[in-house]
């Protein structure tokens, strides 16, 4: 085990509080390969200079927070196998976001017959739960669990696709992949220029 990984689980155990504490942290392995920073009081604000990790460790795992649970994770953020109980939920990352397990979001008691907001943001990108809130170019999940497009200029457009895999995984790819015979013919001219220069 690295030093790290050691301080994320002291830390983590460090968190898990009373039943009455402001936010609780209940068997979470936090995995963070960079600086790991966690603080709030009625708010849980985790950050993460690497990749993070939040992964159940048994049945009934959970983050719970009385106003919001925000993560940020400079690298992979990666989700399994937990319950996220607060009325906000944010899941930020500048690399992205990958839900492993089961998630599930839950209003915390008193708080209305709405669930929770929550949002994903993968660099510019953002995954949201109040589509009426949403800026223009977000992507954003209907009240039936639909994925809308609110202006976002993706779909058809050249180079840039959106394409729901298999496993119900949103791919976003803002670079166009060249196919091979395009590679190989660039590669051949690319060749035959440097050929005929004199030497």
């Amino acid at each position: 085990m690295s030093r790290r990984h050691i301080a994320a689980v002291i830390a983590s155990l460090c968190l898990i509080g009373p039943s009455n504490a402001a936010f609780q942290i209940d068997q979470v392995n936090i995995g963070c390969t960079g600086d790991l920073m966690i603080s709030g009081v009625n708010a849980l604000s985790m950050s993460c200079s690497g990749d993070l990790s939040l992964h159940g460790a048994a049945p009934g795992a959970f983050i719970e927070a009385s106003e919001s649970i925000r993560v940020f994770s400079l690298g992979q953020l990666s989700v399994a196998d937990l319950h996220l109980i607060s009325p906000f939920v944010e899941l930020l990352s500048d690399s992205a976001v990958v839900i492993n397990g089961n998630i599930s979001l839950l209003a915390p008691p008193g708080t209305g017959p709405t669930g929770p907001d929550l949002h994903i943001g993968v660099g510019e990108q953002r995954l949201s739960t109040t589509p009426e809130n949403a800026a223009a170019g977000t992507i954003s999940i209907g009240s039936r669990g639909d994925i809308r497009l609110s202006n976002a200029g993706i779909g058809e457009s050249a180079g840039l696709g959106v394409r729901v895999m298999d496993g119900g995984q949103l791919q976003i790819s803002a670079v166009p992949e060249p196919s091979t015979w395009a590679l190989l013919l660039g590669g051949m001219g690319l060749m035959a220029f440097v050929r005929r220069r004199p030497s």
